[in-house]
Formats: C-alpha cells, sequence, structure tokens
C-alpha cells in the first residue's frame, strides 16, 4: 500500500509543478489541499507537473487554461495526424476536445476530473482525442428522424400535389439537407451543432472559440441561412417545383430545422 505523502514530499512535488507552469499563480495551501488529495506516489512515475495544470484549469485559473491551450492542445492534432485524420476533422475534434475540458455544458463535468496523473497529461489528452475522433468516423446521418420531417411536410395541406410523389420528396429534401450541412464551413457546422443540439448560448459559443458574441452569433445565423437557401435550391432543382410550392415547403422546413439538425448533427 502506498505511505501518504510527508508533507516534505508535498513541498517537493508543490516545486515541481511551480517550475513547470511559473505563470499560473498557486497558492501554497491550495496546492498542498491538491497534491494531498491526489493518488500520486512521492518519487513515484506520475505526471505531477500535468495534474497541478489540470486541477488549476478545472478550478477556472485563467492562466493555467492559458497554458493549457498553448502547451498541450498541439498534442491533439499530433494524435490525429497519425490516425490519418484531415484538417478539417483535426479542428473540428479539436473543438469537440475543448468542449469536453473547458465547457461541458450544464449537467456536465470536465473530462480533466478523470485524469488522475498516474500517466503523462500528454498521453491522456491524446487518447481522449482519439476517442473523440473516433466518435466522429462513427456519426451516422438519422435517417428515420428526415423521413419523420419529410413525412410531416407532405402532410400539409398547402402542398397537395406533392403527396403523390411521397416517396420521391422525401429522397429529395434527405439529400437537400445533408448536402446542406455537409457544405457548412467546419466552424459553423460545429457552431450549429452546439446551438442546436447541445442548446449551447450564443454567449458560451464565444467563450469557447475566444471570440466576440456578435461574430458567434452571425456564424450560426449564417449556417442556418445558408442551409434553408441550398435546401430551397435542392428540392427546386430535384422535385422541379415552382417558387410557390418551394416557399410553402421551406415554411414548413423552418419550423422544424432546429430539431431536426440537432437529430441529424448528433453523434452516436
Amino acid at each position: 500500500m502506498a505511505r501518504a505523502p510527508l508533507a516534505s514530499d508535498i513541498a517537493a512535488m508543490a516545486q515541481r509543478a511551480r517550475e513547470a507552469w511559473p505563470a499560473v499563480p498557486m497558492a501554497e495551501r491550495w496546492l498542498e489541499k491538491v497534491l494531498s488529495e491526489s493518488t500520486l506516489e512521492p518519487g513515484g512515475p506520475g505526471d505531477v507537473e500535468g495534474y497541478v495544470l489540470a486541477q488549476a484549469c478545472l478550478a477556472g485559473e485563467r492562466t493555467a487554461l492559458e497554458a493549457f491551450e498553448r502547451r498541450l492542445l498541439p498534442e491533439v492534432a499530433v494524435a490525429l495526424g497519425r490516425l490519418g485524420a484531415t484538417r478539417d476533422e483535426v479542428s473540428e475534434v479539436g473543438q469537440r476536445v475543448r468542449i469536453e475540458l473547458f465547457a461541458p455544458g450544464a449537467g456536465r463535468r470536465s473530462r480533466l476530473v478523470h485524469f488522475s496523473g498516474r500517466g503523462s497529461l500528454k498521453g491522456w489528452l491524446r487518447a481522449v482525442a482519439a476517442q473523440e475522433y473516433g466518435h466522429l468516423k462513427r456519426r451516422e446521418h438519422p435517417r428515420a428522424a428526415l423521413d419523420e420531417l419529410a413525412d410531416a411536410v407532405l402532410a400539409d395541406g398547402t402542398a397537395p400535389d406533392l403527396k403523390r410523389a411521397r416517396a420521391e420528396c422525401r429522397a429529395a429534401f434527405r439529400a437537400a439537407l445533408e448536402e446542406a450541412v455537409a457544405a457548412l464551413p467546419v466552424r459553423e457546422r460545429t457552431a450549429l451543432r452546439l446551438n442546436a443540439l447541445e442548446g449551447m448560448s450564443i454567449d458560451q459559443l464565444a467563450r469557447i472559440y475566444r471570440t466576440h458574441r456578435s461574430t458567434a452569433a452571425r456564424w450560426v445565423a449564417r449556417a442556418r441561412e445558408a442551409i434553408e437557401a441550398q435546401v430551397r435550391e435542392g428540392l427546386a432543382a430535384r422535385l422541379k417545383l415552382q417558387d410557390l410550392e418551394v416557399d410553402s415547403l421551406v415554411r414548413l422546413v423552418r419550423d422544424e430545422l432546429p430539431g431536426s439538425l440537432g437529430r441529424m448533427l448528433k453523434k452516436e
């Protein structure tokens, strides 16, 4: 059984952490508490420096978050590069990892709470990135949800001529919506998913992306407008609809779009 750390052990580990992160303020009593409650063994192979930085991030220390962003988040790209991820995939997974670590949302805890310090923080972060990349690659379009939306659209009395072409319209609607979402820039697609699926506010998006809230609001609005415009064009081209018929269909789509996009963008 590992012995409890002595005061001298804690002092030595605390000094290592201070030397590793000189820009991060670390109160002596806070460090003592963090290290005494950890499972790190004095003189053992654990990552004391990484563990203390993770705890400072969990405490909301701004300089710790900045240090993590600068020194450790590049490991995400390293890990994904070894897995053959594309540039867009690296960007999307990087944002997903930031959210999981720094802004997990209401009722959820940062994944940093699971880092014990027994292994290296870099290695742990690479594993998190690989896991998120696996989720991304397994993502599937929820066909049933799109079928339900198409059925709801076709059942509306304002478009009776479309009812005889239910199957054709369903396929056209699905294809147009999928193409519209896929055509979005990665940043706007991710921001839209966070807003539509996870209920993240514009202020929260702005903090995640470190930008002004008006910029984050523009991303979401621009993504929705682009989807609506492309769905309109796709339906008109595939179904040979007139403008008034497309208008009727798009009005119904607009009401259902937030929930449908959330289901479509949801990761399995």
